[in-house]
């Protein structure tokens, strides 16, 4: 799981979009279209919006890095955010969400990069064999009568 890191009035919160925060959103806002969409614009409900993803990605996120062995930071409420937060801060603290509800829905690579799945390898290595050698060549195919486009199907034999 990736948190995203945001300073809001000198406190470090980390971000955590997971699925008991995921679920909290969801019951407030619907499972339609897209999470970030109540965040937009510049009045009230926005303000408001952000402070409540604020206090539930923050849960998470802290949560999260107490059950890694952290110790333990703040869990402030939407009420600290809404009261705490300055202008400016508002509009970082809307980008920081967003970008937690994109890590969020990311999926995860899981291994690193340059590392070879060699079950993987023979598998492809076996299936291009097969493909290039064919089926006649290698004693357990049809041939003959029987084979399709063999002496049956032109018509040779039994015909």
């Amino acid at each position: 799981m990736r948190t995203v890191p945001v300073s809001l009035g000198g406190v470090t919160y980390y971000l955590l979009l997971n699925g008991a925060a995921l679920f909290d959103l969801y019951d407030r806002f619907g499972d339609r279209g897209s999470l970030a969409d109540h965040l937009q614009g510049s009045g009230r409900d926005a303000f408001e919006n952000t402070c409540f993803f604020l206090e539930k990605l923050a849960e998470q996120g802290e949560l999260w890095r107490r059950y890694q062995g952290y110790d333990h930071g703040p869990l402030p409420g939407a009420e600290a955010f809404r009261v705490g937060l300055m202008p400016m801060e508002a509009v970082l603290a809307r980008k920081a969400v967003v970008e937690a509800l994109a890590a969020g829905f990311a999926q995860e690579e899981t291994e690193k990069p340059g590392t070879v799945d060699k079950g993987l390898l023979a598998l492809q290595k076996k299936r291009r064999r097969d493909k290039a050698g064919g089926l006649s060549g290698r004693g357990g195919g049809l041939s003959g009568a029987g084979a399709p486009g063999g002496a049956a199907a032109a018509g040779g034999a039994g015909a």
